[in-house]
């Protein structure tokens, strides 16, 4: 920048009125910078004084103009100056000029930070929710809830603009009339965009009744690339005139209050908003989530770039992994990998390569290294900078040094709880190291061949590390089971493992009729574009389908619409297609019964919506570790667009081997941990579990949800078979073999059973009866006919008790969810209320419809009395669990009973 100083003096400081000799300008010597000395210094000060001396002049002459020149009228009449006229004429005269990069050639980067950089740091976007509405409305207050909610509940920052605010600093000089409101909509929206350009989310809570003014702040936002959602709270005037919480309608109407916006001054309502809110049929904490659903959706309380379609989650790492090679450089590269160096791929190797290169293990491009493995194995988790925000972009594609150590860790860590590593032999390394060696530069890549000798894929920039075995088996597994069958492939590898990125030369095909079902990451992501999904669930099988998992799918795609607010929710049917263990059902058996499903429709009780429903496999192997593999299901799930993940109980565990230290032939993980470890595992996001709706009780409505065997009418005798395959349903059988039928007449209730409980025939009851041995029976009242097999929930309504044989057989009195009258029938006296007689009927049934056979009398214990709710409860939580215990100590008994359903 120029430097400016005073011009120099003449004479000596002294008074002395002689020139200055030379003097010190050095620092501390208290002199100006400036000398005079020598012949020509006059000369030199006449040059300096000149301009002076003629500014000076000019000034005197135009004071000496203007002094003699006619006054000028000055008048200013301050009560007809239009302030807004005035506001409107500078705004159309003086165009705002951005000269802050004017030196540049206007690229972002050199006058701001990027926003992508901005935002993936702060990890939110900024957008402008514009609230707009009559007073009374709710802007304040749900403005208020949402910031609660996102602030405290979610980390982000987030600021509400408001007349409160607003009007006691930034507005403070404008009033009420129309140019005013029009100068203050103007002044926010130049805040707001400003806010939400620096990554704020900010909620502005104005009247704004003009459509054209807050059209211009949309218009701001616009050109500035910013989100901007118009949110109308569309609310009758009556209705906020009976609220009135600042008691404003009232003055308007007693006169006191005029010119009141929505009454006696105009209200614009938007033609086009974003987001209605009729907050009238509303609550707060709905409207909350109307609000709270579309940020989340449109990836605003994100920081990276949304990559999917609207409410479908980015991948892993904010990056889409797709490591197949383009078409135009296969031929190459193909003829690249013959001259490299071969390693050999198994089996269940080839599925984690197909893994890694379609994208399920976002953001890894290769087999781990071994930084990436000990992140993995240590912290079920890796940490990234999709960004470079802390120059760690590639910090996983490097060599791993154990030497030098970034300063700063990379800011964002992604679930990763399984070890995807590649061993091999001596054979392999030395041959590596061998080609390695005989190169100019000293390095080589890898060509990776199957054991059918065919070559798939290129590994980059190989690193060879020890193989630590037991150190992986234990933190992977935490247990100690030599004859576990993912645990024996480990021990059984190779004593170094190999680590690099990789390059797939073609799909992975199988050729085994499946592979038209399968799909990359990517390819399934577009899917769910084409059906218009705006969430996605997934259900992992490893085992076919049956009416219980039709029911508990079909049931979380309702709940989805009812209570999360979806339009479309779009199930993923995702069976898991890499190796399993051998005693798992084959992977053609379940895609083809999953297709038959599909194909049946909702029409069939185990059936399912095609139109909301995508089949595709998914193909990892299985490695059986329990907490620690669910938690890669979850996330390998969300790399392809779901954010949901359907969970029972006991995920990806399964029983210990007779080698088992703790747990011969028993659960090597309790039931309950993997979905609390899932939900509380890091890097999961904002993924969400469902847990299994329960089959057996819902203990906030008393719900079963049972089984139906026989519906109402029908006169076979149908019940599950115990014995049978999967426990269908079949006909009884008499005696003689001839199928039985009922014959004392056609009964007037559903017929069914309750899965996963059993009567005990050990289990005594005061009078010395055991249970018979059969899962619990339910006995339907709600008037419609239940179609055989379709799972129902049921309100519990009380118990009967049947004494046949000398055995106790309850029975389960219930009405269908849905029934007429259903919620108004909550027990047995309610019952009876809206349909008299019921419960003679039952009883009367259950002691006579043996007698048309020729045989005796039931007796019906408690004098014929139904049990209450809470005792019909208790039956079924104990019937519950001597289904555990059977299921536990299923050698213990004489029957075969199948016990597939039993957890793994």
């Amino acid at each position: 920048m120029p430097k400016y100083n005073y011009a120099p003096v003449s004479t000596a400081e002294d008074g002395s009125g002689t020139p200055s000799k030379a003097r010190s300008s050095g620092p501390g010597s208290g002199m100006l910078p400036f000398s005079i000395s020598g012949p020509d210094s006059s000369d030199e000060l006449v040059r300096e004084r000149l301009p002076f001396c003629l500014g000076l002049t000019v000034l005197l002459a135009i004071v000496y103009v203007l002094s003699t020149a006619a006054p000028a009228s000055c008048a200013f009449d301050a009560a007809s100056f239009d302030m807004g006229a005035a506001r409107e004429a500078a705004m159309a005269n003086n165009p705002p000029n951005i000269i802050e990069c004017a030196v540049t050639d206007g690229a972002e980067e050199d006058c701001h930070l990027p926003r992508v950089e901005r935002y993936a740091g702060l990890g939110q976007k900024g957008a402008t929710l514009w609230m707009t509405g009559c007073s009374g409305a709710g802007k304040t207050t749900i403005a208020t809830a949402l910031e609660e909610k996102l602030v405290k509940g979610y980390g982000k920052h987030v600021y509400r603009l408001d007349g409160d605010n607003i009007r006691t600093g930034l507005n403070r000089d404008l009033g009420f009339s129309e140019s005013d409101r029009k100068e203050s909509v103007r002044r926010v929206g130049e805040m707001s965009t400003l806010f939400s350009d620096a990554g704020v989310i900010t909620l502005v809570g104005l009247i704004s009744p003009y459509r054209k003014d807050r059209d211009e702040v949309r218009k701001r936002h616009e050109e500035q690339g910013i989100p901007f959602y118009e949110i109308f709270l569309d609310v009758p005037v009556e209705e906020l005139m009976s609220r009135d919480p600042k008691g404003l309608y009232a003055k308007v109407q007693s006169g006191e209050l005029k010119h009141f916006t929505c009454i006696d001054d105009p209200y614009e309502e938007p033609l086009r908003p974003e987001i209605t809110l009729a907050t009238r049929d509303l609550k707060i904490e709905e409207s909350v989530d109307v609000l709270f659903k579309r940020l989340r959706e449109d990836g605003i309380l994100e920081g990276a770039p949304k990559l999917n379609p609207p409410g479908l989650p980015n991948p892993d790492g904010d990056v889409f992994v797709d490591l197949h090679v383009k078409d135009s450089e296969r031929a190459a590269k193909t003829a690249e990998a013959e001259a490299l160096p071969k390693v050999l791929l198994t089996d269940v190797d080839l599925n984690w390569l197909q893994v890694i290169g379609e994208g399920w293990a976002s953001p890894l491009t290769g087999f781990m290294r071994e930084g990436a493995l000990l992140e993995t194995l240590h912290f079920n988790s890796m940490t990234v900078d999709p960004f470079n925000l802390t120059g760690n972009v590639l910090r996983h594609e490097r060599q791993t040094d154990f030497s030098t150590f970034t300063d700063r860790q990379p800011p964002l860590r992604v679930s990763m709880s399984v070890p995807i590593t590649l061993s091999i032999t001596d054979w392999s390394k030395n041959l590596i190291e061998a080609a390695a060696a005989a190169s100019d530069d000293g390095k080589t890549d890898v060509a990776l061949v199957t054991q059918m000798g065919q070559t798939v894929a290129i590994l980059r920039r190989p690193e060879i590390y020890a193989n630590r075995k037991e150190e992986i088996v234990t933190r992977m597994f935490g247990v100690i089971d030599p004859g576990h069958p993912y645990i024996k492939q480990i021990y059984a590898g190779g004593p170094y493992l190999l680590g690099g990125e990789v390059e797939l030369l073609d799909r992975i095909r199988y050729n085994d009729g499946l592979d038209e079902y399968r799909m990359t990451a990517k390819e399934l992501m577009s899917e769910f574009k084409k059906k218009g999904a705006d969430v996605v669930y997934a259900f992992q099988t490893r085992n076919p389908t049956h009416a219980g998992h039709a029911y508990l799918m079909n049931a979380a795609g309702a709940d989805l619409k009812a209570n999360k607010g979806f339009k479309k929710p779009v199930l993923w049917l995702s069976p898991l297609g890499g190796w399993t263990k051998e005693d798992d059902v084959p992977l053609d058996v379940r895609v083809k019964q999953h297709v038959e499903v599909l194909a049946a429709g909702t029409s069939h009780p185990g059936g399912l919506d095609p139109d909301a429903t995508v089949m595709a496999i998914w193909p990892s192997p299985m490695v059986y570790a329990g907490p620690t593999e669910v938690e890669f299901h979850a996330k390998s799930r969300r790399s392809a667009g779901a954010s949901y993940f359907v969970v029972g109980r006991d995920p990806a565990g399964m029983k210990g081997s007779m080698e088992a230290v703790a747990h011969k032939d028993d659960d090597l993980y309790d039931g309950d941990h993997g979905r609390y470890v899932l939900q509380m595992s890091p890097g999961i996001g904002d993924m969400k579990m469902l847990s299994f709706v329960k089959v057996m009780y819902d203990e906030d409505e008393n719900l079963i949800n049972f089984v139906t065997e026989i519906p109402m009418y029908m006169t076979a005798k149908m019940e599950v078979n115990k014995e049978a395959a999967g426990n269908a349903i079949k006909q009884d059988l008499n005696k003689d073999g001839s199928p039985r039928y009922y014959t004392y007449g056609t009964p007037t209730f559903n017929y069914g059973m309750i899965p996963q409980t059993w009567e005990d025939p050990e289990e005594l009851d005061d009078d010395g009866h055991g249970g018979d041995n059969d899962p619990l029976d339910v006995m339907e009242v709600g008037g419609k006919v239940l179609k055989m097999g379709s799972t129902t929930a049921c309100k519990v309504l009380g118990s009967l008790e049947l004494i046949d044989d000398g055995e106790t057989d309850h029975k389960i009195l219930c009405v269908a969810k849905g029934s007429e009258n259903y919620k108004h029938i909550n027990d047995v006296a309610s019952l009876e209320k809206y349909y008299p007689g019921t419960i003679d009927n039952l009883v009367h049934w259950l002691k006579y419809y043996k007698t048309s056979d020729g045989k005796g009398v039931n007796v019906i214990a408690n004098n014929e009395v139904p049990l209450d709710v809470d005792d019909a409860v208790d039956i079924i939580n104990d019937t519950r669990g001597f289904w555990q215990r059977l299921c536990k100590e299923a050698d213990n008994y004489d029957d075969e009973f199948d016990l597939e359903r039993c957890p793994p």
